[in-house]
């Protein structure tokens, strides 16, 4: 299959290939890790379709994190194992990696790698520590989210309409627009009615002026399009 945005590795595989350090990417195309991580992404995003009010995140999602981070690092020890290297040699070696990197011209070979340009290596790193992005590990949830809405409203779209209100609703068609949700942004202390209230949903920020006779602690509905903040660059 494609590339997988739950799983990042494919970032640095390119720039690794044929090189020495292939087989330590490679292990996280495995189909049925792949598979695992997808359905983990799954089963959590209805957790990440939150309103959250000045940007800040649930707690939960911090624990769903440490789950994410937990596959990928037993996924590392299997690849491991098949390479029959300790996780403190491989450590050992990228250290030495990245100190000889830092002193060679970026066009440079990397010695000890099997081809590796030195200015590939910290993309090499990012990749094989990708999962360990809290925005990164954040934006996948979001956009999991996202795709479930759109799935859902395109089955709504594609219904078929009662025989009595077809003609009437071909005659009144229109372009379908992307989906909405109506999401409830409940009102916190300090702000009041006529103020504006800053919220996140899905990654995109928001600003809602907070209606008449909504005080702290009560709450309104706004409606939003559904779409995923776009991707954060992942650390270099």
């Amino acid at each position: 299959g494609g590339d997988s945005v739950a799983v990042p590795q494919p970032r640095g595989l390119r720039e690794v290939l044929g090189t020495n350090l292939e087989p330590f990417l490679r292990g996280f195309q495995e189909d049925s890790f792949r598979v695992d991580v997808e359905e983990f992404v799954a089963n959590h995003a209805s957790a990440f379709a939150v309103v959250c009010p000045d940007g800040s995140h649930p707690l939960a999602w911090t624990h769903y994190h440490t789950e994410y981070c937990a596959l990928f690092d037993n996924q590392l020890d299997a690849i491991l194992e098949d390479l029959d290297v300790e996780r403190a040699e491989l450590l050992e070696w990228l250290l030495a990696l990245r100190g000889t990197a830092e002193g060679l011209e970026a066009g440079t070979e990397l010695p000890g790698t099997g081809g590796l340009m030195c200015e590939n290596f910290n993309d090499f790193l990012g990749a094989l520590t990708a999962s360990e992005d809290y925005q990164h590990f954040v934006w996948v949830m979001f956009r999991a989210a996202a795709d479930w809405y759109r799935r859902e409203y395109e089955l709504q779209a594609a219904a078929p309409l009662p025989d009595l209100v077809l003609e009437v609703a071909v005659v009144h068609a229109e372009p379908a627009g992307p989906p909405t949700q109506d999401i409830q942004v409940t009102v916190p202390e300090g702000v009041g009615p006529g103020e504006l209230l800053m919220v996140e949903f899905l990654g995109n920020a928001y600003q809602f002026v907070i209606p008449d006779g909504c005080h702290p602690g009560s709450a309104f509905v706004a409606t939003v399009v559904v779409e995923a903040a776009q991707l954060p660059p992942l650390p270099t």
